[in-house]
């Protein structure tokens, strides 16, 4: 693959607009036309966190046809609405409770077919351990674990600090990359 498909974000906040580098790589990678697609089910379908998202991205570029997935939307709308986009976000928040949305629409291959039709998805936190192999959470001593879609095969800790990422190291035998709030990783 030559071209970047997938942007998973470690953290940060688009208000502060702390993750711009990276969302305009997002930008300057799209293949294609199409609406930008935001799927916020990790925090609640939250309207404040789409109308901040969309007052954002709308000064990242010339696009102003923004779409708001909602978790209670058909698997067939969810399908056409995404194959349809140029560029797909995924927010941060609670991660089985957005997995659970997507499993819904049956979003992996949702996700895939998208993909091989140019659409670029980047997620954030939660929005970034759906798309890899395995995910792990440092939460106050605790390491949280779990299992997103595999589009970007690896596995991923975001929100790292060295504390996290040295407790997951004694944990685990896994390969595993570290992404601080604003760092990122493409594939």
């Amino acid at each position: 693959m030559d071209k970047k498909h997938i942007f998973l974000i470690g953290g940060g906040e688009i208000s502060e607009r702390e993750t711009e580098a990276i969302d305009r790589a997002a930008l300057e990678a799209r293949q294609k036309t199409g609406a930008i697609v935001f799927i916020g089910a990790a925090a609640g379908d939250s309207e404040g966190y789409f109308e901040c998202f969309k007052t954002y991205y709308s000064t990242l570029c010339d696009n102003k046809d923004f779409v708001f997935l909602k978790s209670d939307a058909s698997s067939e709308e969810a399908r056409k609405t995404i194959l349809d986009a140029s560029l797909v976000y995924l927010g941060g928040g609670d991660t089985q409770v957005l997995k659970d949305t997507l499993d819904n629409w049956n979003a992996k291959q949702i996700f895939e077919d998208a993909i091989a039709s140019g659409t670029i998805l980047a997620g954030i936190s939660a929005g970034a351990y759906v798309l890899v192999n395995d995910w792990f959470y440092y939460n106050n001593g605790t390491i949280e674990t779990g299992s997103g879609y595999g589009l970007a095969p690896i596995n991923l800790e975001c929100h790292s600090t060295e504390e996290s990422r040295k407790s997951i190291e004694a944990q685990t035998e896994k390969d595993f990359i570290s992404l601080k709030n604003c760092e990122y990783y493409s594939y």
